[in-house]
């Protein structure tokens, strides 16, 4: 709910700057995972910043809901990251290609909701490159990557990044490149295959 509600007002977020950083604020705190795909708007807007003074006020207002986001969650994370006996394992890392292999096994196997899910990625990122929708591209791949790595030194397993399809909903409903057509399609995709994810 909160990442539709960010997607229908992305566009005016320099002129409601409080209502996006409390948005983000509270994405924040919702899941870890959506952590990569916050990032990669935190990104879009430094670049922002950067380019156009105009926006440099919407911005900092906005981006200190983030700071007081980024600080309650080092609280959370210092209170709880014992009680929960989940550390983060670096070494997790070298065993993604193994992961990936396998799992690409399993959804030609087992489960063909499971390679329809890949393939929709891995098409909507070039149907992305394709529109040249880079800043949302950006979006996506921050969203993906950070799941993809996470899921991996926590659970040691790429099958838990189970919240990809959020940061697609979140292009897919702000973007004005894209038909609706194949929004409507790549949403009853995932509908479809998120008790796999």
């Amino acid at each position: 709910l909160l990442v539709v509600i960010l997607s229908t007002i992305y566009k005016d977020r320099y002129q409601k700057p409080i209502y996006y950083g409390l948005l983000l604020f509270l994405l924040m705190n919702t899941h870890i995972l959506l952590l990569g795909f916050i990032g990669g708007l935190i990104l879009i807007d430094i670049y922002e910043f950067i380019k156009n003074k105009d926006n440099r006020k919407s911005i900092i207002k906005s981006m200190s809901f983030v700071i007081i986001g980024i600080i309650m969650l080092i609280v959370q994370f210092s209170s709880t990251i014992n009680s929960t006996g989940k550390t983060i394992h670096f070494e997790y890392l070298k065993n993604i290609s193994l992961q990936t292999k396998q799992l690409l096994i399993k959804s030609i196997n087992l489960n063909f909701l499971y390679i329809l899910t890949l393939v929709t990625i891995i098409s909507y990122i070039i149907y992305l490159i394709y529109k040249k929708e880079f800043k949302n591209l950006i979006i996506l791949s921050c969203g993906l990557l950070f799941q993809i790595l996470f899921a991996t030194m926590v659970y040691n397993s790429i099958n838990a990044s189970s919240l990809i399809y959020i940061n697609i909903l979140f292009v897919l409903i702000q973007s004005n490149k894209i038909d609706k057509f194949i929004t409507t399609i790549t949403i009853i995709i995932f509908a479809s295959t998120l008790y796999t994810t």
